[in-house]
């Protein structure tokens, strides 16, 4: 924390007014509110990543991040940010997944939902991504949705405490490691939502420090083309045979290789897509 030392002492010097964290809880989300006069009118806009701004990181991670004017977003911001600056105790938000006051309630009834379409003969799905899935309650709502029929995907960089592929158990959840030049930092979270799909995107992975210790946001994707960009990468990053890691019960975790001549190596792929978006 020195160097946010050094720079808070910075921005003091020069007329900002600095908020330091917490005693008890880390400030993890990664968030930008903008208030600016329009025509007469204040126009908010809300920043929301999975990555810091940092000029070295940001050479070497693999980050996601919105900018939008979207009301609700802005107006949840703004509650965060109150608390923050201790104006209020605790955020009124109706929006946003925001840790320590809904996350864990949100993620649940999301699974919830997803296990309920699956015993009522519906197609259920989910697909996860994030650095670190550790949180035993979180592991747990996964195991009960793999044997009620969810088909669960996840995409994991770091540990992972979950075990997949377990006969009765965790037979229908499958995850990757991708592993590969740059360090994959994001955090996204897909439902299917019997085909009304919701998506979500944030600075939260599935510990306990994430969803109890810290502040953590996560917004929801609201943009059919944002959403379908994210998506895209997403599946991309599915498909990967060079750079991803099956992990399996037997924590052998090996490469997967490349059927038919067919190499996917995500990184690439999704530089050539976002090279010729529109």
């Amino acid at each position: 924390e020195k160097n946010n030392l050094n720079w808070g002492s910075k921005f003091q010097e020069n007329g900002a007014k600095v908020y330091y964290s917490f005693s008890d809880i880390k400030v993890h989300s990664k968030i930008l509110l903008i208030s600016r006069k329009e025509s007469g009118n204040i126009r908010k806009y809300a920043y929301i990543g999975t990555g810091n701004f940092n000029a070295k990181t940001s050479k070497i991670y693999c980050d996601h991040a919105l900018f939008t004017a979207n009301d609700k977003i802005t107006e949840d911001l703004s509650q965060i940010f109150k608390v923050l600056m201790r104006e209020i105790s605790k955020p009124k938000i109706s929006t946003l997944i925001v840790s320590p006051y809904n996350s864990r309630q949100k993620f649940k009834a999301l699974i919830e939902n997803e296990i309920k379409n699956s015993e009522n003969g519906r197609e259920a799905k989910i697909i996860l991504k994030m650095n670190s899935l550790e949180d035993k309650k979180m592991i747990s709502h996964l195991y009960k949705a793999s044997s009620k029929g969810v088909k669960i995907r996840i995409i994991v960089r770091g540990f992972c405490c979950l075990v997949p592929d377990v006969l009765n158990f965790s037979e229908n959840i499958e995850v990757t490691s991708i592993l590969d030049r740059y360090l994959e930092h994001d955090r996204v979270f897909l439902f299917h939502n019997n085909g009304d799909e919701k998506m979500f995107m944030g600075s939260a992975d599935w510990m306990r420090r994430n969803l109890d210790d810290r502040i953590e946001v996560v917004t929801p994707i609201l943009d059919k083309k944002v959403f379908n960009e994210i998506k895209d990468i997403l599946e991309i990053q599915i498909l990967d045979n060079v750079k991803a890691r099956k992990i399996n019960k037997e924590r052998t975790n090996d490469y997967i290789i490349a059927q038919n001549d067919k190499s996917v190596r995500s990184q690439y792929e999704i530089y050539n897509y976002l090279k010729n978006l529109d």
